[in-house]
């Protein structure tokens, strides 16, 4: 098994990457069952598929590059690429910086995004 530390000086963080992700699954697998965890994974996915594809989207229909929307919303611009893919799970914070820098309320963001997840599973 390799050990992977993380970046942070030890006093921040001294335990093994590996380690917190192997707590972190036997953790997740014994409070759900398998089925109850993969349906619940699938509509969180969906949602951030949806929710990328708007803001791909919006940042598009406002003619912005990914590397102008991350320099407004303060994140990287690989960062950008993920969320429009769907592949990174936002927090709130982001979500806001992204939402103002597309000048759309965060509101309408969620609304756009479950209105394509409807679409999507019919």
């Amino acid at each position: 098994m390799i050990e992977t530390y993380c970046k942070f000086p030890r006093q921040f963080c001294c335990v093994p990457i590996q380690f917190k992700l192997n707590v972190l699954n036997s953790r997740i697998g014994s409070r759900t069952s398998g089925r109850t965890m993969k349906k619940s994974i699938s509509q969180e996915e969906s949602l951030l598929l949806a929710l990328g594809q708007v803001i791909l989207k919006r940042r598009t229909r406002a003619r912005m590059s990914q590397q102008e929307l991350a320099d407004l919303s303060e994140v990287h611009r690989p960062y950008i690429s993920d969320i429009e893919r769907g592949q990174r799970n936002l927090t709130i914070t982001t979500m806001i910086r992204i939402s103002n820098a597309l000048k759309a309320p965060l509101s309408t963001l969620f609304r756009e995004a479950e209105a394509g997840m409807g679409k999507a599973g019919r």
